[in-house]
């Protein structure tokens, strides 16, 4: 059994998303289980009285979802050390999500002894679309390169955007697509990558020199995570038994074609992405020339 849950809620300009999550928790009958740190990249004002029983820190500049993430636990562990947490997760604040089955699912992962690292809960979107595991078996870079080749310009974002929207309401999910769970799924699933809005980092991760401190401000943290989990010699997982629903009020990512300081994050992200997957796995790539010149590995 994990001793105690620490929660970290990253948000940006949402705090009434923040104020209803943590009311999730508090109203869980877990809540005695987890400790949440809401981590205010924005430094709104969160709504009156939303977020009794949380602490709330307020970085002195945005930086960024998983960077934030790495700060607020730098404060936990300077103030009172991890060790009585068995489980850190970061979270987007827009979730839904059963806080007493989380910890339960983390329970049941935890005494294994098989190095489970990384976790991520069965995720849905808004119309109950699959979201997890974002990546079954670890892709090629190729998808990548032509993402960050498409993400050039807004127009050609945009157009990709709008063709693959098109491509989604007219084939609908593939039967045979492996993120979506069967009969023949196990419970706790070994994936490559878990999709980053809400991702649990066991206290082995951390022990075996795992850190969130992501070279990007902005996406690419599921690469990265897979990524340290492979070099750390343990598995990611998703689980099944706690089900999530991401309602996102329009996604970062979505929004990275039309606004161009996201969509400049989104381009290095890509070549990010595109070096990480070059390289033999667990391979460490920190960041360089390749994505603040905004060329691929290799360019000129």
């Amino acid at each position: 059994m994990v001793d105690r849950l620490l929660l970290l809620v990253v948000h940006h300009r949402a705090p009434d998303d923040a104020a209803r999550l943590v009311g999730q928790v508090s109203s869980s009958p877990a809540a005695g289980r987890v400790d949440v740190v809401v981590v205010d990249n924005s430094g709104e004002v969160a709504a009156a009285g939303g977020l009794s029983g949380a602490t709330v820190v307020r970085p002195p500049a945005n930086l960024g979802y998983l960077r934030g993430a790495h700060w607020a636990l730098s404060l936990v562990a300077d103030a009172e050390g991890l060790a009585p947490y068995g489980w850190v997760v970061v979270a987007n604040a827009d979730l839904e999500l059963d806080v007493a089955a989380l910890v339960a699912a983390l329970d049941e992962l935890a005494p294994g002894g098989r190095g489970v690292l990384v976790v991520g809960p069965e995720l849905v979107d808004a119309s109950g679309g699959s979201l997890n595991p974002l990546f079954v078996r670890r892709p090629g870079p190729a998808r990548f390169a032509l993402l960050w080749a498409l993400y050039a310009t807004g127009i050609t974002a945009r157009a990709w955007l709008g063709w693959a929207a098109r491509r989604a309401d007219t084939t609908g999910p593939s039967p045979s697509d492996p993120r979506r769970p069967d009969a023949d799924t196990p419970a706790d699933q070994v994936v490559y990558g878990v999709h980053g809005s809400l991702v649990a980092l066991s206290r082995g991760f951390f022990d075996r020199g795992g850190h969130l401190n992501h070279p990007l401000f902005l996406f690419g943290e599921e690469e990265f995570l897979a990524e340290q989990a492979i070099a750390l010699g343990g598995e990611v997982v998703v689980t099944h038994r706690a089900r999530v629903t991401h309602r996102p009020h329009g996604s970062a990512g979505q929004r990275a074609a039309i606004d161009p300081v996201l969509r400049r994050h989104a381009r290095r992200a890509f070549g990010y992405c595109v070096a990480v997957l070059s390289a033999r796995p667990g391979t460490p790539v920190p960041a360089g020339r390749w994505w603040r010149a905004g060329s691929l590995p290799g360019s000129p």
